[in-house]
């Protein structure tokens, strides 16, 4: 039995037991699961994608944590905005996809916060790219108070 089968199997079991399941914990699971129709359809029922639940995560956290590409997609398409934070830390979906190794879902963040950087101006910094960046500065000659840095 698959992942989706099963939560919606307990889904039926806790309505069966009187349990009252709420919007926000059906969003929960849907994200969880990677489930981009769902999420659709939740959304569609007028839920707020960009608020986050009690415990502090977003929609975005639980696609980025679990490596849900086609959902950060979703995600995107339906106006969240995936360069926010995304925890209490502040963390961003990018950093965690990058922390938990799901490559495909980082650079599909890439690609989809690539054409929103250009529109403000700026591409964001990346923590491969910092290495990279300081290389670039340091071929420059830097001016203090009309004395290059490298003089004393």
């Amino acid at each position: 039995m698959g992942a989706a089968a099963s939560a919606v199997k307990r889904v039926r079991q806790s309505m069966k037991d009187g349990k009252l399941i709420t919007n926000e914990q059906l969003l929960r699971g849907a994200c969880r699961m990677g489930d981009s129709h769902a999420v659709k359809e939740l959304y569609d029922l007028g839920l707020d994608l960009n608020v986050p639940f009690p415990e502090g995560y977003t929609p975005a956290w639980y696609a980025a944590y679990y490596g849900h590409s086609e959902l950060l997609t979703t995600l995107d398409e339906l106006g969240v905005d995936l360069g926010a934070p995304c925890d209490r830390a502040g963390s961003t979906p990018l950093a965690w996809t990058r922390q938990r190794g799901h490559q495909e879902a980082s650079d599909t963040l890439r690609t989809l916060l690539k054409p929103r950087a250009s529109e403000r101006g700026r591409w964001p910094v990346f923590h491969d790219e910092i290495g990279e960046y300081h290389h670039k500065i340091d071929h420059y000659k830097i001016k203090f108070r009309g004395k290059l840095a490298t003089d004393n």
